[in-house]
């Protein structure tokens, strides 16, 4: 599968393409635009996976990591960067119903480490952002401004760093680990 090219849009689609003809392999939609989703970092195919993160955390999104079949477009797993209900995590943001608008966006580029099949993720800022009123997420608000590390095969949770709790400034990682 070492002949297609892959790409996010700024539409929610994820499309992948051969490489030699520029025919369209398929196309799905991945995220919801109308939300303030979108694919604005470049996708890594590794192992006959995909990895690709929404971003738009500056509107609101609640950010998520999937993994697609290459070969078929199928969604192999996700992974959400703000945490809701009984997700670990999920009690780091006052009130609860902040996380789900709250941001944790990709929109830089990842990270793998191939020999032990490590994603290197930055998840975004938290939504809102500029927000000097304490009382409209307090916590630290997790998983946001973190480097975060995935087990690139099931997607679960290995290890994280969060480099600024509830922060309120738009500091977040601008760059690829």
């Amino acid at each position: 599968l070492g002949t297609r090219v892959f790409r996010g849009t700024g539409d929610g689609r994820l499309l992948a393409f051969d490489a030699a003809t520029g025919k369209l392999l398929w196309k799905v939609k991945a995220a919801d635009p109308t939300a303030g989703e979108f694919f604005s970092s470049a996708p890594i195919a590794w192992n006959g996976l995909l990895y690709i993160g929404i971003a738009g955390s500056d509107w609101g999104i609640r950010g998520r990591m999937m993994a697609f079949d290459v070969a078929t477009g199928k969604e192999a797993w996700r992974w959400y960067s703000v945490p809701l209900g009984s997700e670990p995590g999920a009690d780091t943001w006052i009130p609860r119903e902040s996380a789900a608008r709250g941001g944790g966006g990709f929109w830089t580029t990842y990270t793998l480490d191939t020999v032990k099949g490590e994603l290197f993720i930055p998840v975004a800022n938290p939504a809102p952002d500029f927000n000097i009123d304490p009382g409209v997420r307090a916590g630290v608000n997790l998983y946001t401004n973190s480097l975060v590390v995935l087990d690139a095969r099931s997607g679960k949770l290995k290890w994280f760093h969060q480099f600024g709790a509830n922060d309120p400034w738009d500091y977040d990682i601008g760059a690829a680990p």
